[in-house]
């Protein structure tokens, strides 16, 4: 890749104003931890942050993540940066549209989804036994089918249940989930707790923020287990989680 375009590229997180361009300015100051980028704005935990560092890293240098979700992310972010500049010289346009072509072919990779699989698989027996735990909590859980395709008009945009629950209740959900004879078991994504909380009013504040800024919320026909199910991303909830000053336990940013 040639300075001139190199640096076209750096000019457009300059500007950006959202996460991404938050990341880009704490990386251009030499703050490369995650955790670090996080704490300074650049993500809403340490997983969502080094998913931004990475699709920047994609962008600027060509390099295809091994994640088929992070593929895609990186897809969406270059689409954007298309449709919000049309200035972008020629030849870095070109530049965006064949790498995004390329990341695409890696979203639908049948090899890599079956890795992305597994790990979702895994993390949520991590997590599930840090649920064992927890006295009350808020969860949050999916299928690994919704993850894997998002929502047509916006794959970043995820299918996800969000709960309140007592202790042990992880096992239960999965009991029922197969007695409703889904094809696939749910996979627990997150816990969001702290100390004397009341979790039906805290599930309640979750369930009023996304209904107000107009996330859709589901009804049985889609998810064919309740309306507690909102087209959202873990990003957004774990910034309602930050706020209602509840602790995050996670081991994926999907």
């Amino acid at each position: 890749m040639n300075t001139q375009l190199t640096e076209e590229l750096k000019n457009i997180f300059r500007v950006n104003d959202l996460l991404l361009g938050k990341t880009f300015a704490l990386m251009e100051e030499g703050v490369t931890s995650p955790t670090e980028i996080s704490k300074r704005g650049g993500g809403a935990n340490p997983g969502a942050a080094g998913n931004n560092k990475r699709i920047i890293t994609t962008i600027l240098e060509g390099s295809i993540p091994e994640s088929p979700e992070l593929a895609k992310r990186s897809a969406s972010a270059i689409s954007a940066i298309i449709k919000e500049h049309p200035e972008l010289s020629n030849s870095t346009k070109e530049y965006l549209e064949k790498l995004k072509t390329t990341l695409i072919l890696k979203g639908s990779d049948p090899v890599a989804l079956a890795k992305d699989n597994e790990e979702l698989i895994e993390n949520s027996e991590k997590l599930s036994k840090e649920f064992e735990n927890i006295e009350k909590a808020i969860y949050v859980y999916s299928f690994p089918t919704y993850l894997m395709s998002g929502i047509p008009s916006d794959p970043e945009v995820k299918w996800l249940k969000i709960g309140s629950t007592g202790k042990g209740v992880w096992k239960r959900i999965v009991e029922q989930t197969r007695q409703t004879s889904m094809p696939e078991d749910p996979v627990l994504l997150r816990i969001y707790f702290k100390s004397d909380m009341d979790v039906n009013s805290t599930e309640s504040k979750f369930h009023e923020v996304l209904t107000n800024v107009r996330h859709e919320r589901a009804s049985a026909k889609y998810t064919k287990s309740g309306t507690e199910w909102f087209a959202t991303t873990l990003v957004a909830l774990d910034t309602i989680a930050q706020l209602l000053n509840l602790e995050i336990k996670e081991y994926s940013s999907f």
